[in-house]
């Protein structure tokens, strides 16, 4: 609570001290991440649409291991058998190519960069976007090993 509240407290078993039902301390300088009322619709709109949004991502990311599955020296997403991803993001690892240095985040980040990839993956995607992926995958896997 204090984090979305600029630190400041009401509740009075966590106040140090208490001078009526008006009075508030802040207790750590903090940020105000609470909702718009605008922001509060537009996500309660959205959330109504998550089984649809998830079920289409799982479809692309589905449809995306099938066609990579044959190819060699390709690495596939993980998926846990005890979880089902929400597919935010597809990653494939590959040969050593092109990709980002974010060594910040992971001391191994200069290795994965130069395997992955990530691949679009959205539920606006078409059946027609999704087959353009995959094709353009293949032929840039195709080029890179003839050169």
């Amino acid at each position: 609570m204090l984090f979305r509240n600029h630190g400041i407290v009401r509740e009075r078993e966590l106040l140090v001290e208490n001078q009526g039902p008006w009075y508030y301390k802040v207790q750590e300088l903090e940020y105000n991440y609470r909702l718009t009322d605008i922001q509060a619709v537009l996500s309660l709109s959205q959330l109504q649409k998550l089984d649809r949004f998830l079920a289409r991502q799982r479809e692309i990311a589905s449809l995306y291991s099938d066609a990579f599955a044959a190819l060699p020296g390709v690495e596939l997403p993980y998926q846990a058998p005890c979880a089902e991803s929400a597919w935010h993001l597809y990653r494939r690892l590959g040969n050593p190519d092109n990709c980002n240095l974010q060594s910040f985040y992971c001391p191994h980040a200069e290795e994965l960069y130069e395997r992955m990839i990530t691949l679009p993956l959205f539920p606006a995607m078409s059946d027609r976007d999704i087959t353009d992926v995959i094709t353009a995958v293949y032929k840039v896997i195709s080029w890179s090993r003839r050169h």
